[in-house]
């Protein structure tokens, strides 16, 4: 988490990191609709997850960015207005963003 982590506010708010049928499932929710930028809540939280290289990475966030490098398998990302950046991806890369973009560097199919 960015900032002050003394300061940050997640009341409301919970992360679970579980395994869930073989996957590896990360979450930071709140209970409410707000999101964590809003009514002065400034909060950034960020997941950096090591795998093996034969991973299938299926990625989804509502407001941030999804960094994808060095992976063998297919690739599935989405976000709703960030970046999406995906680097010596071997495998097929399904991507999708509402209002950001998306720089792809090195992507091959099998």
């Amino acid at each position: 988490m960015e900032g002050d982590p003394q300061n940050a506010n997640l009341d409301n708010g919970f992360i679970t990191i579980e395994e869930i049928q073989g996957k590896i499932v990360a979450k930071a929710e709140k209970e409410s609709n707000m999101g964590w930028l809003r009514g002065g809540n400034n909060v950034s939280i960020a997941f950096e997850i090591e795998t093996p290289v034969n991973t299938e990475l299926n990625a989804r966030t509502s407001g941030g960015s999804i960094s994808t490098k060095n992976l063998a398998g297919n690739q599935y990302t989405r976000t709703s207005s960030w970046v999406i950046r995906l680097e010596n991806i071997e495998g097929q890369a399904e991507v999708a963003t509402s209002g950001g973009s998306i720089c792809a560097k090195k992507v091959t199919q099998d």
